[in-house]
């Protein structure tokens, strides 16, 4: 799992309690910190999230 992969689920309306059903090796933190890091890279993560979204 990749970060855009835990925020594309948040764009699409997931919660973070949804995510943490969809990949229960992930951490509420590290689920936090992918969102926090997102903030950072905005761009990048979002170019990635649009590719998924294709896919």
């Amino acid at each position: 799992m990749a970060v855009h992969d835990v925020v594309g689920l948040i764009v699409r309306g997931a919660s973070v309690d949804n995510v943490l059903l969809r990949f229960p090796a992930l951490t509420r933190a590290q689920a936090y910190e992918c969102l926090a890091f997102h903030e950072d890279h905005r761009a990048e993560i979002d170019a990635l999230v649009a590719e998924q979204m294709v896919d």
